[in-house]
C-alpha cells in the first residue's frame, strides 16, 4: 500500500556542553554552541552533533557513547583532548554511524566495533585519530570515502559498497572483505596499506566474488614482528600492484588465490 501524512523530523545541529558525560543524557546538548544544558535533543541519525570550544573545560574528560546510531559528527574545534568511548547498546555494544564525520584533537576507543553503514556518500576525516577497535564499512549501494588517512586499531572490514581510498594512507591490523552477499568495490588508488597484525591469522583475506578491485598504483605492505605463521588469500583477482612482505620477525607466510 502507499503511505501518506508522515512527517520526519528535521535534521538540526546539536552541541554538546558540560564535560563528561554519556550521549543518551539529554541534559548534555544544546541547540546552540555553549547553549543551555538540555535545550538540545539527544542526536537523530540525521543530526550532526557538534564538540566545540563550549563543550569541554578540563582535562581527562571521557564522552561515553551509548546510542546504537550516530548521525554526522564533527569534533574539530574541541579542546583538551577528551576520550570518546564507544559503548554502543547492550544488544550488540557496537555503535553504527550514518553521516559524514571530521575529526579534531581526541581520542576514539570502541573494543567491540564501529560500523559505517552511510548511504550515498559517507566522507570520512579522522584527522591524527585512531579509531580503536575493527572498523567495518556496510555502505550498501554507496560510497565511503576517505578525507584524510585512516588508522583502525584491529580489523578493517569492507562487508558492503564502495570504499574509496582518496589515495590516503591506511593503516590497520588485518583486512578482510571475504563476504560474497553484497557487491562491493576496493579502490585504493595509490594509496599505502599497511597491516601490522602479528596473531597467527589471516593478514589479507579477500573474497573475488561480487568484487571489483581497480589495480591502480596501489601498495600493501605486511609487516609481522614475531615468528607467528600468517596467510594472504589473494583471492581470484586479476592482479594486484605491489605486495610487499616484510617485518623483523622471521615468520611463514602462506599466500593462496589465482593471480
Amino acid at each position: 500500500g502507499h503511505n501518506s501524512g508522515i512527517t520526519f523530523t528535521p535534521a538540526a545541529y546539536e552541541y554538546w556542553v558540560g564535560d563528561a558525560g554519556s550521549w543518551s543524557s539529554l541534559t548534555q546538548w544544546a541547540s546552540s554552541t555553549g547553549g543551555s544544558s538540555g535545550s538540545g535533543r539527544i542526536p537523530l541519525p540525521q543530526d550532526t552533533a557538534v564538540f566545540d570550544g563550549n563543550s569541554v573545560f578540563l582535562n581527562s574528560q571521557t564522552i561515553t557513547i551509548d546510542e546504537p546510531d550516530l548521525g554526522f559528527i564533527n569534533t574539530t574545534l574541541v579542546q583538551h583532548n577528551p576520550a570518546f568511548n564507544v559503548i554502543g547498546v547492550a544488544s550488540n555494544n557496537t555503535t553504527n554511524i550514518w553521516g559524514n564525520i571530521v575529526f579534531g584533537v581526541h581520542t576514539w576507543n570502541a573494543t567491540n566495533g564501529t560500523i559505517f553503514t552511510g548511504r550515498n556518500n559517507q566522507l570520512v576525516n579522522t584527522a591524527a585519530v585512531t579509531l580503536g577497535g575493527p572498523v567495518t564499512l556496510t555502505n550498501i549501494n554507496s560510497t565511503f570515502t576517505l578525507q584524510a588517512p585512516l588508522t583502525v586499531g584491529t580489523t578493517l572490514t569492507l562487508m558492503a559498497g564502495t570504499f574509496n581510498s582518496g589515495n590516503y594512507g591506511i593503516a590497520a591490523q588485518y583486512f578482510d572483505t571475504s563476504t560474497t552477499t553484497y557487491l562491493r568495490t576496493l579502490n585504493l588508488g595509490s594509496s599505502t596499506v599497511t597491516l601490522s597484525g602479528t596473531a597467527a591469522q589471516t593478514k589479507w583475506n579477500v573474497v573475488s566474488t561480487n568484487l571489483t578491485f581497480p589495480v591502480n598504483t596501489s601498495n600493501i605492505i605486511c609487516t609481522n614482528s614475531t615468528t607467528n605463521a600468517q596467510n594472504f588469500i589473494a583471492g581470484s583477482l586479476a592482479a594486484y600492484n605491489n605486495v610487499t612482505f616484510m617485518g623483523a620477525g622471521a615468520y611463514p607466510m602462506t599466500i593462496t588465490g589465482s593471480n
